[in-house]
């Protein structure tokens, strides 16, 4: 399906729709455009903070990661923050 089909099918579809599936799809329209929103952000980042970022989310996926738990004890203690 073309772009020209899916948006006609998306307008039909819109425009046949009643009560909460109205609702619903404004919704997930203004999630879609918060998203793209947001993600000029990423676009502006230079290719090293993308690949370091990457590579983070790569290493939290593969449990890498600390527990936010220990995270902020090690600060405590490096900043000698009590309680």
């Amino acid at each position: 399906m073309g772009i020209e089909q899916m948006k006609k099918t998306l307008i039909e579809k819109i425009e046949s729709a009643q009560g909460d599936d109205v609702k619903t799809i404004y919704r997930l329209f203004q999630t879609v455009a918060k998203n793209k929103k947001d993600n000029t952000a990423w676009a502006d980042l230079k290719i090293d903070q993308k690949n370091r970022i990457e590579n983070g989310i790569k290493e939290l996926d593969n449990g890498m990661g600390l527990p936010l738990e220990n995270v902020v004890e090690n600060i405590k203690r490096k900043h000698g923050i009590k309680n």
